[in-house]
């Protein structure tokens, strides 16, 4: 199983979408993954960084999460802070720069 939908299936995204997602990309794994991403920010309401953080420890990419976390950490946690501020374009734009690095079996 591919990572990416690993991922998917601990950001709660069903088999369902996850298997139209894997048809559409078939040859493309890095628009598999923003398409995941996006789908993941745009319908699950409870989308954070925590569960994307969370979801990739899961994984077996703990260390990923904590290098992002390094980099993007100030970012994440100011966006979270600020009142009435939705982190989710932040946490976005992690994902798409994260699209990039998730490795594959």
């Amino acid at each position: 199983m591919d990572k990416w939908y690993e991922l998917g299936i601990q950001l709660d995204r069903s088999t369902s979408d996850l298997n139209i997602i894997r048809s559409n990309n078939a040859n493309d794994v890095i628009r598999a993954k923003i398409e995941l991403f996006e789908e993941w920010t745009k319908n699950d309401p409870e989308a954070s960084w925590k569960k994307l953080s969370d979801g990739l420890k899961k994984i077996g990419h703990g260390k990923l999460s904590t290098d992002i976390y390094t980099e993007y950490g100030m970012l994440l946690t100011l966006a979270h802070a600020l009142e009435g501020y939705s982190s989710l374009p932040v946490c976005l734009s992690v994902c798409h720069a994260l699209s990039l690095e998730i490795t594959y079996n």
